[in-house]
């Protein structure tokens, strides 16, 4: 599997590399490679370029693709921040290979 980066705000080295390896563990189990979510990011970013009407949706795979890997960051975030109090932090990340940031 291609590297993720993950990014909590507030979290320890320790924390982070628990929630990435939460992370890299579900992403595994649901068979979602860092480039399988860059290519459905960039797949959905373009797919209305040639103009869409009302009854257009996006195409289903990337679609879930990316919901796999917003679910991998729950995850991340849960494991990253466990033990600690109140909300989870805001800002947190979770992207392939730097690649969205």
């Amino acid at each position: 599997m291609g590297s993720i980066k993950l990014t909590v705000p507030g979290a320890t080295p320790a924390q982070l590399q628990a929630g990435l390896a939460a992370a890299q563990a579900f992403l595994h189990e649901h068979g979602i490679t860092p480039e399988a979510a860059f290519g459905a990011h960039a797949e959905l970013q373009t797919w209305d370029d040639q103009g869409i009407d009302e009854s257009s949706v996006p195409p289903a795979g990337p679609t879930a693709v990316l919901k796999v890997w917003d679910q991998a960051l729950e995850v991340a975030i849960a494991a990253a921040c466990a033990g600690r109090e109140g909300d989870s932090p805001y800002g947190c990340k979770l992207v392939p290979f730097d690649a969205w940031e």
